[in-house]
């Protein structure tokens, strides 16, 4: 009987194991090999050895994780993968499994009598309206991993990676050729192989003031629907008569024919250094709105294009109105969430246009003090928002350094923060920030922060932009898919 034995254990639910143990003679199990083995007890009733034998779950396990250079602060690591799934493809039972991961970033489920099994996808189910689809790697790797393969208690580990999402601000209309409305179809698809995922217009609908014989009259009356900007022009002619509206409707519908489905088109509202009278209303309107009134307006911006046949993909708000106070910031973020709700069944991008934050500092009583009402918080006000803080302005150029630190204070805790980097964009203008790939490299991509890029010009199109665009995008989305891809970009994902 005295021999070296292997042991073997079968239980349901666990992998098969087996260890080497040294028997004696009348087959005692000798004290030796448990202790070489590092476990093993006495049996004080008996006499007789314990072996103790370690099971391993018998179940497919996979590891999402960020890559090594990836900072704590906007990671996924940072909320814990609370929001993280994968979806496992069971072969043998031809079954998909979505698994939720645990704190560590695992996926786990019961092997249920397959042998075979792969990871279909991993995805992040919130913040917006579609889950964004995370590219898997291998670990320390850069490139799309092909082999994903699991094996029965043997736990995979891969890095997560996603597109960012890059835009163009148009305050003209680029790509238009007559007064008719037609466009430039070769230079549209130009634009579109930068790989650029939106052009967002800026200069495309306003507020329409109230009107009363007194202020309190027309404090008393509701919104009146939206109008076109008085700067959304033709040809270098503002809207003086229903031709040039209908002019504007002809762009827009031969824009958006062009663009789709590879790059989505975000209608503006704008009220930028407008007639003090409209300002005023505006911020009175905003003051004193109920829900209701406000969930009606979002209602009127998608009716406005409704009602004129357009295949618009969201609203782009910018307000820089100096009555704006932080007071304002609650019904402010109701009227983003309200939009986003009102263009749902088309996943539209909404977005809002603000500065850059830095912890501990104030934009009050400055020229800039309608920031303190545009908060990087209310992005998180609802689903598929995102804020753009405007890194330049006229005054100069915002540093890396100011760059580095509203980052850092857009994705940290503080009660004006506290955003998933999907919800967020930087926006830079080339001509006045020499080291944009730079940033793109060494900030955005890193941080998984998307780009907004100013601006198109309109008789002015050059190759410098279009190159400048094309060479962010690579320099932002190395390895990643085309911007059409369901799932992707990280800053509200395609359908």
């Amino acid at each position: 009987m005295a021999g070296r034995y292997q042991l073997s254990v079968d239980k349901e639910g666990f992998a098969p194991t087996s260890r080497d143990v040294a028997v004696g003679e009348g087959g005692v199990v000798e004290r030796s090999s448990l202790r070489d083995a590092g476990d093993g007890d006495q049996d004080t009733a008996g006499g007789n050895q314990v072996v103790h034998v370690t099971l391993s779950p018998d179940d497919f396990a996979v590891r999402i994780a960020e890559p090594w250079w990836m900072p704590i602060r906007g990671s996924e690591t940072q909320t814990h993968w609370k929001s993280d799934v994968c979806v496992i493809h069971l072969d043998d039972s031809d079954q998909d499994v979505t698994v939720s991961a645990d704190k560590d970033g695992v996926c786990r489920t019961p092997r249920k009598n397959n042998q075979h099994a792969r990871v279909k996808q991993a995805q992040r189910i919130e913040p917006h309206r579609e889950p964004i689809a995370w590219r898997l790697q291998d670990t320390g790797e850069s490139a799309t991993t092909t082999d994903l393969v699991l094996e029965p208690g043997n736990q995979r580990a891969f890095d997560i990676a996603s597109r960012l999402r890059i835009s163009a601000w148009a305050f003209v209309s680029p790509f238009i050729t007559d007064q008719s409305g037609g466009i430039d179809v070769s230079r549209v698809e130009l634009f579109k192989k930068t790989r650029v995922d939106d052009l967002s217009m800026v200069w495309t609908l306003t507020w329409d003031p109230r009107t009363g014989k007194t202020a309190d009259e027309r404090r008393a009356k509701p919104a009146n629907p939206p109008v076109w900007h008085p700067k959304f022009q033709i040809g270098g002619v503002g809207i003086t008569s229903g031709a040039k509206a209908s002019a504007l409707v002809a762009y827009l519908r031969n824009l958006a024919n062009v663009l789709h489905p590879e790059v989505l088109l975000q209608a503006g509202f704008e009220i930028v250094a407008a007639a003090a009278e409209l300002e005023q209303d505006f911020v009175e309107w905003l003051a004193a709105a109920s829900n209701d009134d406000i969930a009606g307006y979002a209602g009127m911006l998608r009716k406005f294009f409704d009602d004129l046949h357009l295949e618009v993909d969201g609203i782009g708000f910018d307000f820089e109105i100096g009555r704006l106070k932080p007071e304002h910031a609650d019904n402010m973020g109701m009227l983003f969430a309200a939009t986003s709700d009102a263009f749902a069944d088309k996943n539209g991008v909404i977005s809002y246009a603000t500065a850059p934050y830095v912890a501990g500092v104030s934009y009050a009583g400055t020229e800039n003090a309608w920031v303190e009402s545009l908060i990087c918080n209310l992005a998180a006000r609802g689903k598929n928002i995102i804020a753009r803080p405007m890194l330049f302005s006229t005054k100069g150029v915002s540093g890396e350094d100011t760059i580095e630190s509203s980052i850092d204070f857009a994705l940290s805790d503080d009660a004006k923060a506290k955003l998933h980097p999907s919800h967020l964009q930087m926006g830079i203008d080339p001509s006045r920030f020499l080291t944009t790939s730079d940033v793109c490299q060494k900030l955005l991509r890193t941080h998984r922060v998307g780009l907004v890029v100013a601006a198109i010009g309109q008789g002015d199109f050059s190759k410098d932009f279009l190159q400048n665009l094309t060479d962010f995008e690579a320099v932002l989305n190395p390895h990643e898919c085309a911007p059409n891809t369901p799932g992707q970009p990280l800053q509200i994902p395609r359908r």
